[in-house]
């Protein structure tokens, strides 16, 4: 009973494992901009793929906030 119990544990944990891998490799975006990281990351070093995504995240940030006031300025327009 005990053994079964472990086994089933184990079994568990092999799947919680399994599933976060999973789901880490279907929510990866692969782009343009996640290939210049990993190049980036394999030729020069984590520090330069990091601050370029980091500058990328940066960006998309800056991006949604100028749509955001974008929007609001044109419903109050309208």
């Amino acid at each position: 009973m005990i053994c079964f119990l472990f086994f089933q544990v184990l079994m568990d944990s092999t799947s919680l494992i399994k599933g976060i891998i999973a789901g880490f490799a279907i929510a990866a975006p692969i782009g343009p901009v996640s290939i210049l990281c990993a190049r980036r990351t394999m030729n020069y070093g984590r520090k330069s793929g990091f601050s370029t995504g980091l500058g990328a995240a940066f960006m998309d940030t800056f991006f949604a906030v100028i749509v955001a006031f974008s929007l609001t300025y044109i419903s109050d327009f309208i």
